[in-house]
């Protein structure tokens, strides 16, 4: 809601597509900031009161400016630590109690997303983001076999000391965030049915992965991994399944749980295997046969 004052505000149904990894990389690089704010420039900032920054740390909160006058706001969107909670009154407001006083401390720091920003407190807003949002939401995803495309592939890597990045993956993954696409990772593990390394490892080796491409500035949204095999050595994954590529299976679930335009999608692996599955999902695929995988990915996420 507007702010009445120049005290910071909390914004009430909002819009703001933004990459949480940088506003969460940004805090753990200042670990003497007790919170980070995400702010949003405006051309008319005159509904909100604003934030006076040096470099990137927040000195005050200013009155609103004037009608048509641009500003940088409070967008609503926080990274607190945790011993903030002995800063707060019992009865109180975080935007009115407790932020300003870390200003004036010098612990309080903001981060400027540069994506969509829309507060729908007003009718004509609300009306505006009934007709964006749709088209915004739905975004285009980038699948990602990982053995071979993201990790050399020495055969049946199962931890972390026997994954070795592909030159360039880490910038595809940052790349492709920053460009608004989801990523997500879909890998045969055969490994699990074979008895080489069990689900809860390739489960903590893809959340590793995820970690780094995070701490590079990307988001992995979400993986799928197939453990069976139809030869397997470990009687509970010894099957065949439509997870495994050239099946379908790990596509169309992302698919339909991410709720995805599959003419919005394209898989990058570097099997025929993944090519396969691809177009059974009714995706389009692209093959990477080594080399970086950022300026393999570039021209595919922009249409080049």
């Amino acid at each position: 809601m507007p702010a009445k004052d120049g005290g910071p505000s909390a914004r009430l149904g909002l819009c703001f597509r933004l990459d949480h990894a940088e506003l969460r990389d940004a805090t753990a690089d200042t670990p003497a900031t007790a919170a980070r704010l995400m702010l949003a420039d405006l051309p008319d900032a005159s509904r909100y009161g604003t934030v006076n920054l040096n470099g990137d740390r927040i000195t005050d909160f200013a009155e609103r400016p004037a009608q048509g006058q641009g500003g940088t706001i409070n967008a609503g969107i926080y990274a607190l630590d945790k011993r903030i909670l002995e800063r707060c009154p019992k009865i109180g407001s975080l935007e009115r109690d407790v932020l300003p006083a870390l200003a004036q401390e010098g612990a309080l720091r903001g981060t400027r997303g540069q994506g969509y920003f829309i507060d729908i407190g007003i009718p004509e807003d609300l009306e505006r983001a009934r007709h964006d949002l749709p088209a915004i939401m739905h975004r285009p995803a980038l699948f990602l076999d990982r053995d071979g495309v993201l990790n050399h592939d020495h055969g049946y890597v199962g931890s972390r000391d026997h994954f070795d990045w592909i030159d360039g993956a880490l910038d595809a993954i940052k790349l492709a965030t920053d460009l608004g696409w989801h990523v997500f990772i879909v890998t045969n593990q055969s490994g699990i049915a074979r008895g080489l390394y069990s689900e809860q490892d390739a489960r903590d080796l893809l959340s590793w992965v995820s970690d780094q491409a995070r701490l590079h500035g990307g988001t992995i949204d979400d993986w799928r991994y197939c453990p069976y095999h139809p030869e397997g050595t470990v009687p509970e994954y010894r099957r065949a399944s439509d997870w495994r590529k050239p099946g379908p299976g790990m596509i169309t679930s992302l698919i339909d749980d991410w709720q995805l335009t599959p003419g919005h999608c394209i898989m990058v692996g570097d099997q025929e295997t993944d090519a396969a599955a691809a177009e059974a999902a009714g995706i389009r695929s692209a093959l990477f046969r080594g080399g970086n995988l950022r300026a393999f990915v570039e021209p595919l996420l922009k249409g080049k």
